[in-house]
C-alpha cells in the first residue's frame, strides 16, 4: 500500500513540477490559449496516469455506473450537481449578507445590474471579450443559463478533464488512505492536492501575484476534498466526483463575475471563505454517507486488472 502511494505522490508531483517549469521557462501566460491547453493536456492529467503506473493498471470498480433503478440513477447524476449548488448558494448569499447588508471589507456584495456584471467580466475575462459578447443578458436569466451550462459541462467535457485529477486524488489516495478516517485522510489528500498545484500557482494562477496563493489553494483543496470523497462515498464511483469537480470549475468564473472585487485568498470562492463552505456542505454529505469502515465490513466490490488482483493475493 505504501509503495504504491508513494509512486503515486511521486510521479504526480514530479511531472507537475516539470510542466510547471517549462510553462515557466517559455513564459506562457497560463490564461492564454497555450497556457489553457498544455494545463488541461499535460498538467491536469498526471494523477490519473500516475496512479495507472502505481496500480499498473485501472481500477474499474472506482468507474462504475450506477447500479439499480431509477433512484440509484438519479442520486448518481445529481448528487454531484446539487451539491457544487448548494455551495454556490451558500457562497451568494454570504457575499449578499456580509457585502450588502452588513458591508464587511472584502465583500463589496452582488452585481446585480448589467454594468456590474460587465464590469465584473473585463476584470475576469478583459474589455475586449466583454465587448464582443454584447451586454449581458438580466441576472436571473444569466444565472439558470449558468447553471444548466456548467451541469451539462461537469458531466460531459468539463467532468472528462477532471477525471484526470479524480482518479488519482478520491481515487488512488483515497482508497488508500481511508482507513485513517474522514478527518485525518480528506486533511492528508487536501495539503497533497493543494500542493501538486504549487507550481503554477506560484506563477499567478488562481490567486495572482499573491505570496499566500499556495496556503490558500491546500486549505481550497483541503475543503474541497470532504465535498468530493462524500459524494465517493455516497456514489461508490469516481465518475460523480469528476462532475462535481467540472461543475465547480464552470461555475467558479460566473461567482467571481456575481461577487466581485472579493480578496481571492480570503473572500473569493477559492479562497478561506470557499474553503470552509464547501467542508460544511461535505459535512452535511458525510452524515449520510456511508463510513469507510463500513464499506470494508460490507466488502465492497472490486474489480481489478488480473495482475493488480495477483498483487493484491500475495501480500495476504
Amino acid at each position: 500500500m505504501k509503495s504504491r502511494l508513494a509512486v503515486f505522490l511521486a510521479i504526480s508531483f514530479t511531472w507537475a513540477t516539470l510542466v510547471g517549469a517549462g510553462l515557466f521557462v517559455t513564459d506562457t501566460e497560463l490564461n492564454s490559449l497555450p497556457g489553457i491547453l498544455v494545463m488541461a493536456i499535460l498538467y491536469m492529467p498526471s494523477p490519473i496516469v500516475a496512479a495507472v503506473i502505481a496500480e499498473r493498471g485501472i481500477r474499474r470498480d472506482r468507474l462504475r455506473l450506477p447500479r439499480g433503478g431509477a433512484a440509484s440513477v438519479v442520486g448518481f447524476v445529481l448528487t454531484p450537481v446539487a451539491a457544487v449548488l448548494a455551495f454556490a448558494l451558500l457562497y451568494v448569499g454570504i457575499a449578499l449578507v456580509a457585502g450588502d447588508i452588513l458591508k464587511i471589507p472584502g465583500f463589496s456584495g452582488l452585481a446585480m445590474t448589467q454594468a456590474a456584471i460587465m464590469d465584473g467580466a473585463a476584470d475576469l475575462l478583459g474589455q475586449a471579450a466583454v465587448a464582443a459578447a454584447g451586454p449581458p443578458p438580466p441576472v436571473i436569466v444569466l444565472a439558470l443559463a449558468s447553471v444548466w451550462g456548467a451541469v451539462l459541462a461537469g458531466w460531459t467535457l468539463n467532468g472528462l478533464f477532471a477525471l484526470g485529477e479524480e482518479y488519482g486524488w478520491r481515487g488512488l489516495m483515497w482508497d488508500e488512505l481511508e482507513h485513517m478516517g474522514v478527518v485525518k485522510a480528506n486533511i492528508a489528500i487536501g495539503v497533497a492536492w493543494g500542493l501538486w498545484h504549487a507550481p503554477v500557482i506560484l506563477q499567478g494562477y488562481n490567486y495572482g501575484a499573491s505570496v499566500l496563493g499556495v496556503p490558500a489553494m491546500v486549505l481550497f483543496c483541503t475543503g474541497m476534498s470532504f465535498l468530493l470523497s462524500a459524494i465517493r462515498q455516497r456514489t461508490g464511483s469516481v465518475l460523480p466526483v469528476a462532475a462535481a469537480h467540472g461543475v465547480f470549475n464552470a461555475l467558479a468564473p460566473i461567482l467571481l463575475i456575481l461577487v466581485p472585487d472579493t480578496v481571492p485568498v480570503v473572500t473569493g470562492p477559492l479562497g478561506l471563505t470557499g474553503a470552509s463552505l464547501l467542508a460544511l456542505v461535505g459535512a452535511l454529505l458525510w452524515i449520510r454517507a456511508p463510513r469507510p469502515a463500513q464499506c470494508a465490513e460490507t466488502g465492497r466490490a472490486t474489480v481489478l486488472p488480473s495482475t493488480l488482483a495477483k498483487e493484491r493475493r500475495q501480500t495476504r
